[in-house]
């Protein structure tokens, strides 16, 4: 009998960088499970990147996917087109306020049939290159509280079915586009199928909570980042901000350059990590919006490790993120990690990892371009505040984001859960 993790991902171990921090958590779990398949549910390239998986048990499987229209007319069928639930859902938002009705039916469609079309493919994937034993104890676990979680049921209902003697079920909670949503879709079939939602931050706690989801599966289990070599005496003499983030609209990076556009009287170097599809508009406005004291530099993409090594060698005066939209960062816990302060705008659950005046500054989400500037100056030209912010930023990584004892916590719950 082994213990066996199925982990239901976005799109990991394929790497556009929407997953990266996941990697970390595998080592851990690596260690406790004997087995993990990973399962990637978005559409990869065939030639995609893929990260180097350096653990021996663990696998992904490489759905065959069909096209759009044949996964949708097979899903419909299978998942949407008989189920009383899916009609009763459907016609609640076609005949219920009309904003936000076309997302509404967008994530109604994953729930049910894209999902639909999704099952066919894994039960094939499984059966053929994964061997699974029925006395084998198995954990679902999916990465995101979107529509993999209703599909993490549907996988666990299919074993349950087909005679498996231990199927459990468990999901993280994010933010982003899996946890604040103002529409859930099969709420109560997810209630009822569950063993485990574990949010990253209170924030989400709360919200999942208000949203529906039964109090008896929540629980919070935060991310984490590794322990940096760094020294927290380096000062640098080059006023140096980073960023660190994809290029697209929710990140607003556009208002980073806006910001600084309003400082004139000291020289700042600004470099930012990450592509997107607005870099070639970004480059532009730097051109002609940013004044000569302003370096500016986009590294695009750099691996992560680059990145953290970066940081703790250059000794950035603040990192900077101003999303409309955030769970809770795990950029700014590793720019923390690194001893580097924050000034974020104040969503999601940013506010528990930036305390205003204590590791960083909160700026309101619509903040002027004259409030960013004057906090990064608060930062940069008063080195009494750089050091208190600085030592504080770095305790806050230590006793709150430390991968090692969030993630080790977090084993153990996925090991409870299949115990109980």
């Amino acid at each position: 009998m082994s213990k066996v993790l199925i982990l239901l991902t976005h799109c990991f171990p394929y790497n556009p960088p929407t997953e990266q921090f996941l990697y970390a958590e595998l080592g851990f779990l690596s260690k406790k499970f004997d087995r993990i398949v990973l399962i990637p549910t978005s559409r990869m390239k065939p030639k995609e990147h893929l990260y180097s998986l350096d653990f021996k048990n663990v696998e992904y499987a490489k759905l065959n996917r069909k096209s759009k229209f044949e996964e949708f007319s097979l899903g419909f069928i299978t998942n949407a087109l008989f189920r009383l639930s899916f009609w009763r859902e459907c016609f609640s938002i076609l005949f219920g306020p009309s904003n936000g009705r076309k997302r509404k039916m967008l994530l109604l469609f994953d729930g049910f049939i894209k999902n639909g079309g999704l099952m066919s493919q894994i039960k094939k994937v499984l059966k053929k290159d994964f061997e699974i034993q029925k006395n084998d104890e198995l954990l679902i676990y999916s990465y995101w509280f979107n529509s993999n979680a209703i599909l993490n049921v549907m996988l666990k209902q299919y074993l349950v079915r087909n005679k498996w003697s231990c199927v459990k079920s468990v999901s993280r909670a994010h933010g982003l586009g899996d946890l604040y949503l103002e529409y859930r879709p099969r709420i109560s079939y997810l209630n009822r199928n569950l063993d485990g939602v574990y949010a990253i931050s209170s924030g989400g706690f709360d919200f999942l909570a208000k949203s529906g989801i039964k109090r008896k599966l929540l629980a919070i289990y935060r991310l984490g980042v590794a322990q940096r070599n760094v020294d927290l005496s380096i000062r640098n003499e080059v006023v140096e901000i980073v960023s660190c983030s994809m290029l697209t609209e929710n990140k607003r990076v556009y208002k980073i350059i806006d910001g600084l556009s309003q400082i004139t009287g000291f020289q700042i170097k600004w470099t930012h990590f990450g592509t997107g599809e607005l870099l070639n508009d970004l480059i532009e406005e730097c051109k002609t919006k940013l004044p000569k004291n302003i370096e500016w530099y986009f590294r695009g993409n750099v691996s992560n490790e680059s990145i953290l090594d970066y940081y703790c060698k250059n000794a950035p005066k603040c990192f900077i993120n101003v999303s409309s939209i955030e769970g809770i960062p795990v950029s700014i816990m590793e720019a923390f990690s690194c001893g580097i302060p924050a000034i974020a705008t104040d969503v999601g659950a940013t506010s528990e990892i930036v305390e205003d005046g204590r590791t960083g500054f909160l700026i309101d989400k619509n903040f002027t371009s004259k409030k960013l500037a004057d906090s990064i100056i608060k930062i940069c030209l008063s080195e009494e505040t750089y050091s208190r912010l600085k030592t504080n930023a770095y305790e806050k990584w230590k006793t709150m984001y430390n991968s090692t004892d969030n993630y080790l916590l977090f084993c153990d719950k996925c090991l409870k859960v299949l115990d109980e």
